[in-house]
């Protein structure tokens, strides 16, 4: 079966993103009234989504981190008395597995309430998470992450090269995914994410037919042919293996028809006749430069929407990243 095409890139938009992970150190946390450091990560989170930057692939090396000082406590004359707390919200943006800050900034923000606890909480829910001045700030640090990615491109794309050549897929799959299209070398990035995405189609549909071959030395009946089609149909086009499972799935309909199920096997003839005039007429609309420009683009899109669905996959089992932000406050 054809790769889905869906509108998609790495992260859901026109162009791979930087990835930053909102972050707070466990003793910071502790440090802070009960409830507030929660409330501090669903803004980091915030800041994240809004400002055009992602966190979708797990624990990315780069964070968004966060410390908390009182500038001043005063009891208002109000009935009921009311407390007004003035908190300086200190933001920072570096590579979190070296301990490299690359900036920080402060925020004020206001907040009154009934309790201490309470105007504390309010004051930092008050912390404006889309501004001019939040923008500057997260852009000054995503122009960091990009130069990070710069000064590093030999070693960067020479571990992903030997990831794919020690077919570690997956890894290199994610490192990608990683690298945004702002960099100089972005072209080089989709030559890679189309080397390693047709090394992965050609695993899956192998181990498909692996799996369908074995489906039907167990046992040759319209359960097992439906077992065989079914994973036979999930092989991709583009697969090297294709043409022999299409070949096998020929002599499984032949075996079928001498079994006096002609019925079923002039159906799969239908469907295998289907696919492969969907396959043709794919073909022949890339030899109008018009098409072939859309094919190419959707071509690129599916790829890169196949690798970065194995990446997120890969990151979801990633050992837990040790960030080092200690010295940042």
């Amino acid at each position: 079966m054809l790769l889905t095409v869906v509108s998609l890139m790495c992260f859901g938009t026109s162009m791979a993103q930087i990835q930053i992970t909102p972050y707070i150190d466990e003793q910071n946390c502790l440090s802070m009234p009960n409830g507030i450091c929660e409330i501090l990560k669903q803004k980091l989170t915030n800041i994240i989504s809004q400002n055009g930057i992602q966190s979708q692939m797990g624990q990315s090396r780069f964070v968004l981190t966060c410390n908390v000082t009182e500038e001043s406590k005063n009891v208002l004359a109000t009935s009921p008395t009311q407390i007004a707390y003035v908190l300086d919200i200190h933001l920072f943006i570096g590579d979190g597995e070296t301990g490299t800050k690359y900036i920080s900034q402060s925020f004020r923000s206001k907040g009154v309430g009934s309790t201490e606890e309470k105007a504390y909480r309010n004051a930092v829910k008050n912390m404006q998470t889309k501004s001019q001045q939040m923008t500057e700030f997260v852009g000054k640090g995503t122009a960091r992450i990009i130069d990070y990615y710069e000064k590093n491109k030999e070693q960067i794309l020479s571990s992903i090269k030997s990831c794919v050549n020690g077919k570690n897929l997956e890894q290199a799959a994610y490192e990608l995914c990683l690298i945004p299209q702002e960099c100089t070398y972005y072209n080089e990035v989709q030559t890679l994410l189309g080397k390693v995405n047709g090394r992965i189609v050609d695993n899956r549909s192998s181990d498909l037919f692996l799996q369908a071959k074995s489906v039907w030395a167990s046992e040759q009946n319209e359960s097992t042919a439906n077992q065989v089609a079914d994973l036979i149909n999930q092989i991709d086009a583009n697969a090297n293996c294709y043409s022999e499972a299409n070949k096998f799935m020929q002599s499984v309909t032949a075996r079928m028809e001498q079994l006096n199920n002609r019925e079923w096997a002039a159906r799969q003839r239908q469907l295998a006749h289907e696919r492969e005039m969907e396959r043709v007429r794919e073909d022949n609309r890339s030899t109008e430069t018009r098409m072939r420009i859309k094919a190419q683009r959707d071509t690129n899109i599916a790829t890169i929407k196949a690798v970065r669905d194995v990446a997120v996959e890969y990151a979801k089992r990633r050992p837990r990243v040790v960030y080092h932000v200690h010295g940042w406050y």
